[in-house]
């Protein structure tokens, strides 16, 4: 018998009429559990899906994530974590300096002789450089004074290596300073900068108030004097805009040279171990009071030519005036190598920057073009001022 024939189904409330839990008759008007038949569950609907209490939780975990990524994000681009103390030099927090005009410091009388540019030298590579950076501020009639630190080893019988020649050269031609010193180095694992200690012996050149230090892995195209006349401090220097963590660069810094001053980076020079180069060091010991000098105008990387999100390095990005303003062009753009040293051609085509499409739907290649300039530029000056050919 079926439950819908059982005789007293006609008796059962409403809301028990159907009922899965109704037993069926054996026929001996006893109720069998052997014959207890249960519908089948339907599977459940999206709708009770997404409101079950699973569902909610994998939303509320989703949502917190989102939320950090993105106040991660908006941590990194607005440094918000160092403004918070957490990373990176409290410094970088201040808007980049003012640089005055040069009119003002001459209606003054500004003694010139109380500043000075400094190169420093490690290989025979480098004092070309060096003596190229010289040349250049010889040429374009910079005021301050000229250092050059170079390894005490160094003959200066310009008859006997080039060396000597060039030391001679720089000091004779150019009115350069010669300061011998002992190349700071340290055998760590990855050599590339070993000898970047070296820079720093500039701290203890106090024979001038204020020194400008250059990589010499640059190309001057102006002078930089009027750096010099900016407020005090005991370091100025740029941004490392180019790094995803804040920090300040060293490829230029303005600095003022004292004996306690350089007492404090001989001790870190001493406990410095792998990944700890030039830059971390004055990072460490003037990261919370240095002064932040703009970096388009004396800072430039060549690699911002490539297209890297320019936004992030200070507004909008107009090639023509960038080329411009323009005074100092580090060179970076790995991988191709340093212009003394000869590029493939997959090499250079590998970080060649490409045209852009302007306004008017014509190509653009202005950057591409001064990219290509300043690399010839610096060969062709190579081989005038040094003698010396690529690779040489």
């Amino acid at each position: 018998m079926t439950r819908s024939s059982y005789p007293q189904d006609h008796d059962l409330p409403d809301f028990l009429q159907n009922s899965p839990y109704i037993p069926l008759s054996t026929g001996n008007d006893h109720f069998s559990t052997s014959h207890h038949v249960q519908r089948p569950i339907p599977a459940p609907t999206l709708s009770q899906i997404l409101r079950s209490k699973r569902a909610r939780q994998v939303t509320i975990l989703l949502v917190l994530l989102c939320t950090f990524l993105y106040f991660r994000s908006q941590a990194q681009n607005h440094d918000l974590l160092t403004h918070l103390g957490f990373r990176g030099p409290k410094c970088l927090l201040n808007p980049p300096v003012a640089v005055p005009e040069l009119g003002a410091a001459e209606a003054n009388g500004t003694d010139w002789t109380q500043f000075a540019y400094v190169q420093y030298v490690t290989t025979p590579d480098y004092l070309c450089n060096a003596v190229m950076m010289f040349e250049a501020l010889h040429r374009m009639g910079s005021k301050p004074d000229r250092l050059l630190m170079y390894p005490s080893t160094y003959s200066l019988d310009k008859t006997s290596k080039m060396e000597g020649f060039l030391l001679l050269k720089a000091k004779y031609e150019y009115g350069v300073t010669l300061v011998p010193i002992d190349v700071l180095s340290k055998d760590l694992e990855y050599q590339q900068w070993a000898s970047s200690y070296t820079k720093l012996l500039a701290f203890n050149q106090t024979t001038h108030s204020r020194l400008l230090v250059l990589d010499s892995d640059a190309t001057l195209l102006a002078p930089l004097d009027a750096l010099f006349l900016t407020p005090p401090s005991r370091v100025s220097t740029p941004r490392a805009y180019w790094l995803p963590t804040p920090m300040l660069a060293s490829h230029i810094m303005l600095i003022t040279p004292s004996a306690p001053g350089f007492s404090q980076i001989q001790t870190s020079i001493s406990k410095a171990k792998l990944g700890i180069y030039d830059m971390e060091i004055v990072n460490a010991l003037y990261g919370n009071d240095c002064v932040v000098l703009p970096h388009r105008k004396y800072a430039l990387l060549s690699g911002e030519f490539r297209g890297w999100e320019h936004g992030r390095y200070g507004g909008e990005w107009d090639v023509g005036e960038v080329i411009k303003e323009a005074r100092y062009v580090h060179f970076s753009d790995d991988p191709r190598p340093k212009p003394w040293v000869e590029a493939t051609e997959r090499e250079i085509e590998s970080v060649r920057p490409i045209c852009d499409l302007g306004p008017d739907g014509h190509l653009d290649c202005r950057g591409r073009d001064f990219w290509d300039w300043l690399y010839e530029d610096f060969k062709t000056r190579r081989m005038d001022i040094c003698d010396m050919s690529l690779d040489e």
